[in-house]
């Protein structure tokens, strides 16, 4: 008989032998509280005690998405809601929150959570174990000592390293980086209003913002809009659901509360809802691989962006995305005539509308920044757009009207033509700039075609806007005031290194350009000026208008007429038309480029007083105080708010430098006594055109870098 020591030392090691980990079953909270876990993410448990984010961040293994998420898909549809204009007799079924997908965080602390922070990690780290490969002391340490158990340090913070540590799911587990267009569709569907809230914001859109493009085909968009909402999940189009966010982003954007209470949504809600509708049409677009697989709706989203943009002040994303966009428009072939395989006479056209909003977009921006254009379109054989109107197009067939008719595209079809001009200016990256002959070259080219407008686009504005249809007159005059000053603008870019000294007759036609900028603006307001202040069409029409009211500001700070209450009235016409537009809105949805605009062109008049005010006392015998204390705000306050429009800060800055010194060195050769009769004696505007007219001394050097289109605020 075996001595019994032996057996005892048989079962020793089994005894000793390392505990099987088991697996984790339940989500943190339900671990906590010790019930059973159903595994669906959030739980049900989760669900009744109103503990959802906390299950979110916390699910069970293996258990990322809800039963009926994983298997919805093949059945789910997109049901209607009573809608404007679309079928309502579709069953209602709404996503609800709790079936929303969301995404682990590495959050493992939620908000309210701190009384129970210690039994949890100490759960979770025992279900977990050491999983970093760190010697046990070293690990312990760290979560002891260190962490003190959290993850944070004594003041709050967190470093990368401890939130890899203390991170809730294994970097083994599936996180919302690995999954596919399908989880995608689910989650960002998860992210729609009702379809009712849908349909104000797209009615909004086509009414007050489309017109800027036109980039989209009203018809076959509504189409494949009231399509989406009966759709299984699995057969949208991520593109397309992209372009549907950015019109909803747009439209909580822009739209006054007034509209939108009466779908239940506020002022605080809309601010909040722009946002997260722009980043949802960005993950849209990228997780449908926009940049792999090019198509057109892609560039039409970039193109109803670039509102968006532009009145949120962000240019860097504008020119990013711009280049990008025509990266794929070329994929496209959209720089080419359409194929014969392109049988669809909508695509076919929408493909020409389309390549020359992206030419006008690249050019326009090329104006602003001073940087060379992306694209070199004037050798272009694209036909221009049709002009026609949406419902004028059929995949059969388009009925091009005739050039006299006025329709929704006469105003794009000539800016077209007039950019494709334009693009010349930036021919071998603008090395031709500097040349007189050139510059006035292309400007014979814009008169041109602008002799060859039809009637309603250049005949008396009032008149023209009082013979076309009120339903579209609006619109209509919109789009001519924005091609309108854009061009003339332009104008006094393109001459502005001919003016001192004069070349030619560059000095005439700066000082025309800029005196019937506001000509077409003016006559939209004159009817009803508080119902004009009202239009929800001035939002995408402000960069145009604050624009020229800065050229108009400047000329009254560098060249100080002795008669200066007619300029001064248009300047505070357009602050007032702004500022107006900036209280119709609650605060956390104020637009950044009319308001900060108003602040700009107001700091220009402040500066035009205090020079007025010094040149007084100059001419008085009395001290003129120090210069240099206004050159330094104006360089420092006026660069980055002029820059976009001006070609950049380095070009704001030299332009005031240079412009502070010439007019320091025109004051020190002055007889001071007789400085005011010195200048130039007007009026009105219609006084510049005058020739026997004497222009003194300060004169040349306000056109000299008024080249800045009147974009700087500045001072001597």
């Amino acid at each position: 008989m075996e001595p019994a020591t032996n057996t005892t030392d048989t079962e020793v090691p089994r005894r000793n032998s390392r505990k099987r980990l088991r697996r984790t079953l339940s989500c943190l909270p339900c671990r906590l509280r010790k019930v059973r876990c159903d595994r669906l993410v959030p739980c049900q448990n989760c669900c009744r005690r109103g503990h959802e984010d906390q299950c979110r961040r916390n699910p069970p293994e293996g258990a990322v998405l809800t039963t009926a998420s994983r298997t919805a898909p093949s059945t789910r549809n997109i049901h209607a809601h009573p809608s404007l204009g679309f079928p309502t007799d579709i069953p209602q079924t709404v996503i609800t929150p709790s079936q929303q997908v969301l995404p682990p965080t590495p959050s493992s602390v939620a908000p309210g959570e701190n009384e129970a922070s210690g039994s949890r990690h100490e759960s979770r780290d025992k279900d977990r174990g050491n999983p970093t490969g760190i010697p046990d002391m070293a690990f312990k340490s760290m979560q002891g000592n260190v962490y003190s158990g959290t993850g944070e340090a004594a003041d709050g913070s967190r470093s990368v390293a401890s939130a890899i540590l203390f991170r809730p799911n294994d970097m083994l587990q599936q996180c919302v980086l690995d999954e596919s267009a399908t989880f995608w569709k689910q989650y960002l569907i998860g992210v729609l209003p009702a379809q009712t809230q849908c349909d104000i914001f797209v009615s909004y859109f086509f009414e007050n913002l489309n017109w800027m493009y036109h980039a989209i085909h009203g018809p076959s968009f509504r189409s494949d809009y009231a399509a989406l909402w009966n759709s299984p999940v699995d057969d949208v189009d991520l593109v397309f659901l992209s372009l549907v966010f950015m019109i909803l982003g747009l439209g909580a954007f822009f739209a006054p509360s007034s509209i939108t209470e009466a779908v239940g949504l506020n002022a605080d809600t809309l601010a909040r809802l722009h946002r997260r509708w722009y980043a949802a049409s960005r993950q849209a677009l990228q997780a449908g691989e926009f940049d792999s697989k090019p198509t057109l709706m892609a560039v039409q989203v970039f193109i109803v962006s670039q509102s968006y943009w532009y009145c949120t002040k962000n240019m860097e994303a504008l020119n990013s995305h711009m280049g990008q966009t025509i990266r794929i428009a070329q994929a496209l072939g959209l720089d080419k005539e359409a194929p014969p395989s392109i049988t669809d006479c909508i695509e076919r056209e929408m493909r020409h509308r389309i390549w020359w909003d992206l030419v006008s977009s690249d050019t326009f921006q090329s104006m602003c920044l001073g940087r060379p254009t992306l694209l070199q379109a004037h050798e272009s054989t694209v036909p221009f757009p049709s002009n026609c109107n949406d419902v004028d197009m059929t995949p059969t067939s388009i009925y091009d009207r005739s050039v006299t008719e006025a329709t929704e595209m006469s105003i794009h079809c000539f800016r077209a033509k007039l950019f494709r001009i334009l693009n010349k200016l930036y021919i071998d990256n603008g090395a031709h700039l500097s040349s007189y002959d050139f510059v006035a070259g292309i400007d014979v080219e814009l008169a041109a075609v602008i002799d060859s407008y039809p009637w309603h686009m250049k005949d008396d504005a009032s008149y023209v806007k009082s013979h076309l249809p009120p339903s579209s007159a609006t619109a209509f005059m919109w789009m001519r005031h924005a091609l309108h000053s854009a061009i003339c603008l332009q104008r006094v870019r393109m001459f502005r290194p001919f003016l001192n000294p004069v070349v030619g007759d560059s000095w005439h036609r700066c000082v025309e350009a800029s005196t019937s900028a506001l000509a077409v603006y003016k006559t939209l307001r004159e009817p009803d000026v508080a119902q004009f202040q009202r239009s929800q069409k001035m939002h995408v029409g402000a960069y145009q208008v604050f624009s020229v009211a800065i050229a108009l500001a400047m000329f009254l700070l560098v060249e100080m007429p002795s008669n200066p209450e007619s300029t001064r009235a248009d300047i505070e016409l357009v602050i007032s038309d702004l500022n107006s537009h900036s209280a119709s809105v609650d605060d956390s949805r104020l637009i950044l480029l009319i308001s900060d605009g108003c602040r700009v062109i107001q700091r220009i008049l402040a500066l035009y007083d205090a020079r007025c005010a010094r040149r007084h006392a100059m001419t008085g015998g009395e001290a003129s105080g120090d210069d240099s204390a206004l050159q330094e705000e104006a360089i420092t306050a006026l660069v980055p708010a002029i820059a976009p429009v001006f070609g950049g800060e380095p070009s704001a800055q030299r332009y005031l430098e240079r412009c502070f010194t010439a007019n320091t060195e025109n004051l020190a050769s002055s007889n001071l006594a007789s400085l005011p009769d010195g200048f130039l004696d007007i009026g009105a505007w219609d006084a510049l055109l005058d020739p026997t007219q004497q222009m003194g001394k300060g004169m040349g050097e306000f056109w000299l870098e008024m080249t800045a289109l009147g974009l700087t605020p500045w001072d001597s």
